[in-house]
Formats: structure tokens, sequence, C-alpha cells
């Protein structure tokens, strides 16, 4: 069988970076907007939380632009999927603002599309999420996994879904690179796992492993 790679990566704060417009918007940060369109952030639903992003998004307010080496990367990996606590409305909303940056369109080097939505009302990754995805990754011929996330946590359930799997099935290999900023270089933890401030660094660290994308 012929070893195929799928990178999945995580979007707000690892292949965007973003930051808030507070002279713009009126209001500190996306918590106190929220506040402001009348929510109770302890009782919010998942869906509302998330659509709440379509004005921020199409209008500038939640800025965000490519991490470094974020386009290089998506055009030398073959495959490239997403898995992100939104929905996928938001790709499009994204898309918005992308162009009127004049920035390319994301949407066209992906893959697939995972996301916490595909499994309910949620906003929030979780183990059996990462196992899920994982097997679904493999029933579609991708023996090795590559996901990048900047969230610790996230990160940790992804790196124990993949062990997991790992000692089910031998010829499953995996790779994550936990997204901190300003790490000056790549950090790596061990074999399957790296500590990255960009996306130069990530396909730096690829390309010296010698496991050609096919």
């Amino acid at each position: 069988m012929l070893q195929k790679t799928l990178y999945i990566w995580d979007l707000a704060d690892t292949l965007f970076i973003e930051y808030w417009d507070q002279k713009k918007s009126g209001v500190k940060n996306f918590k106190a907007y929220l506040k402001s369109l009348g929510y109770n952030l302890r009782t919010i639903k998942a869906i509302d939380y998330e659509n709440s992003y379509h004005i921020p998004f199409t209008k500038n307010i939640l800025k965000f632009k490519y991490n470094s080496g974020a386009l290089k990367m998506l055009n030398w990996a073959k495959h490239n999927g997403v898995f992100t606590t939104g929905h996928r409305k938001q790709l499009s909303w994204r898309a918005v603002q992308l162009k009127h940056n004049h920035l390319p369109d994301f949407r066209k080097f992906f893959h697939v599309f995972y996301s916490t939505f595909d499994y309910g009302n949620t906003n929030k990754k979780n183990f059996q999420m990462y196992k899920d995805i994982l097997q679904k990754s493999l029933k579609l011929g991708f023996t090795t996994i590559v996901y990048a996330d900047n969230n610790y946590a996230n990160c940790n359930l992804f790196i124990s879904a993949a062990a997991r799997l790992k000692k089910q099935i031998s010829r499953f290999n995996y790779r994550l690179y936990y997204i901190r900023p300003n790490v000056q270089s790549l950090k790596g933890v061990n074999s399957h796992k790296f500590i990255a401030s960009n996306f130069q660094q990530i396909i730096k660290n690829e390309k010296s492993l010698n496991k050609p994308l096919t």
C-alpha cells in the first residue's frame, strides 16, 4: 500500500494568526462583543457562539492573516484537512475577509473538513472526536496523520488517540506540532511531538524527515 500523509490543521491561531480590532468594534475583545449582543457567556449555546463570528470575520473586526509559511505549507502538502471548533459556514466568512485583503482562498487546499459540530452542538474537542477522525482518515487511505494546534489540551488529546491507534495498527504513523508564539526554532520533544511557532519551521522539518508525499 502506498504511504499517504494527511496534514490536519487547526484554524484559529494555528493556520491563521488573529487579533481583535478594538477601535473598529468599540469593545475590548470577542467576549465583550458577545455581551454587547446580549449573550450570557455562561449559558450561550455553542452554535450561537460560533454564529456570532459572522460580522467580525466579514467586516474585518476579528482580523487574521496566514501564519508565516502557511501558504507555502498548504501548497507543498498534497493532502490538507481541517479540524476546527467552528462550523462550515465560517470557512466562507473567512474567505470574504481574505478576498477583501487580496489573499488566497484557503478552501481550495482542503481535501477533508472535520468540525466539532459533526458530533453535536459543541465547540469543544474531545478524545472520541480525535479517535473517530483518525479512523476515518485511515479508511480514506492516509497512513500518516500530521496535526497542528495551538491548544495544549487538544494536542494531548490527539497524542492519546493517535498512540492508541498506533498500538492497534502498526502501519499507522503520526506527528504533532504544538504551536506556540515566539519559539525561535523547532523543538523536538520526541519522534511524534514537536513545538513550533510557524509553518516555516514545520515545512522545514517535514522535508528533513524524507517522507515523500504521495
